[in-house]
């Protein structure tokens, strides 16, 4: 989160004040910066050692890979990169189709 658009609010620091840990949408609109759009993009691929040891994995375990993009109206307010082990995780995703109205 760029800490341009976060510092001196109290979402400054993700797991702290009112909003801590509410996710990056809920911070955002708080300080009026509403998500319009994101983008997940989700892999898999073999762990590097230094991955699998910092996971306690296996050497060569499969991990999923996502990189995330939060965008608001003007610019991009989240990017994360994340590696989690593959038979560990589960990855959901839904949302509402349509205009809502």
């Amino acid at each position: 989160e760029p800490l341009d658009l976060t510092r001196g609010t109290a979402v400054v620091m993700p797991e702290e004040g009112p909003h801590a840990g509410r996710g990056v949408a809920e911070r955002m609109l708080a300080i009026g910066h509403p998500i319009v759009d994101w983008i997940e993009t989700v892999g898999a691929r073999l762990g590097s050692a230094e991955e699998c040891a910092r996971l306690h994995q296996p050497p060569g375990s499969v991990l999923l890979t996502i990189e995330r993009i939060y965008e608001s109206q003007t610019r991009v307010v989240e990017t994360a990169d994340l590696v989690v082990p593959a038979d560990l995780f589960l990855l959901v995703y839904s949302g509402r189709m349509g205009a809502e109205g």
